[in-house]
């Protein structure tokens, strides 16, 4: 009876230490993400008040104007989230009018120190195309994301471009029918297109 009891508390004593573990990892999980975050916004806040002019000049109607005579060789760029999708990267989340998490990808290069240093103004705007359905109804996606790059002396078009993500996987583990499943993200397209564009050898 005895060694019955000391059973059940040594394995009580398991399943509560790996609950406590798991929860000990959710909030490190979470409190790493809200830290990248506020570094993120911290790095780029002087461009919080150049916002309603990105937002300006992110629309289609922006004239497309030939590449040739544009100064790119000390361009620095500020990328606009104009529209973001349910594909949201992690740690950095996508908000539709801010700036986007793709800035910390940039080579340093083409990073501004502060507003004035801003040449060109990059204009995502992520969506996501319906790729097929789940036996259980749940719906696979592919990212989708239409590129501007703009340039600001001149407010006209350098180059745009539509992007596509992979194929969501063919089947799923589980069943839940409110699950959105979507295939690999066309983050690198995206920025392999931009250094295209920019003149990166």
């Amino acid at each position: 009876m005895l060694l019955s009891f000391f059973r059940f508390m040594r394995l009580f004593a398991i399943a509560v230490g790996a609950v406590a573990a798991l929860f000990v990892g959710l909030f490190a999980l979470f409190a790493y993400a809200d830290y990248r975050e506020a570094q993120f916004d911290k790095r780029f806040s002087f461009l919080k008040d150049e916002l309603p002019r990105f937002k300006e000049l992110s629309y289609p109607s922006v004239a497309l104007k030939d590449l040739a005579g544009i100064e790119k060789s000390n361009a620095k760029l500020a990328i606009l989230c104009a529209q973001d999708n349910d594909n949201s990267v992690w740690p950095l989340r996508r908000y539709s009018g801010s700036i986007d998490p793709m800035m910390a990808s940039l080579p340093e290069k083409w990073v501004p120190s502060n507003a004035t240093e801003v040449t060109t103004l990059v204009v995502l705007k992520w969506s996501q195309v319906q790729a097929g359905t789940y036996a259980d109804g749940s719906i696979g996606y592919r990212e989708q994301c239409e590129v501007d790059i703009v340039d600001l002396a001149t407010k006209t078009r350098l180059a745009s471009d539509k992007f596509l993500g992979g194929y969501p996987p063919t089947t799923k583990r589980k069943s839940n029918s409110n699950e959105k499943l979507f295939g690999s993200g066309c983050e690198s397209a995206v920025l392999k297109f931009v250094e295209k564009v920019m003149g990166k050898s």
